[in-house]
């Protein structure tokens, strides 16, 4: 799997190489989703949403209601109070790319497979910023759903 980030940064390398550099919007809208990233999920701090999230926020995981109201209902039962700074951790993200108004964050996880192996997984999440708002947001989650048949495996 270190081949997938090494093939990922190589893309995001020669992407940059191939076009202009980053534009300063890019980084601004960079650092706005990793602040965004460390105060409220990090923090696990869902009142801190209304600061970073449009209301019309769009939400492309199927777990999550859309909308900032959804965002932060959902989030509110899970996180029952925020964590102070000793407890909360940081989010090491193997990749951040910025392209246009869109900000791609992956990070590894490690796992274990049925056999108890470990491997690593590697998890995204993508949002688009618009007027220092976060107005959409994609990544991997899946609803739960029937083991897969042995031809799918």
């Amino acid at each position: 799997m270190k081949t997938v980030i090494a093939a990922v940064t190589a893309l995001a390398l020669m992407t940059g190489a191939a076009h202009a550099a980053e534009t300063a919007q890019e980084k601004a809208n960079k650092a706005l989703v990793l602040k965004f990233w460390s105060e409220v999920f990090d923090h696990r701090d869902w009142t801190k949403a209304k600061t970073y999230m449009a209301d019309g926020y769009i939400q492309h995981n199927p777990l999550a209601p859309t909308g900032r109201a959804g965002f932060e209902a959902f989030f509110s039962k899970i996180w029952l109070k925020p964590l102070t700074d000793a407890e909360a951790k940081t989010t090491h993200f193997d990749v951040v790319m910025a392209k246009g108004d869109l900000v791609t964050l992956i990070q590894k996880i490690p796992r274990k497979d049925i056999n108890g192996q470990s491997y690593d997984s590697f998890w995204f999440d993508t949002v688009r910023v618009r007027d220092g708002k976060l107005v959409e947001h994609w990544d991997n989650a899946l609803k739960p759903g029937p083991a897969p048949l042995p031809s799918q495996l």
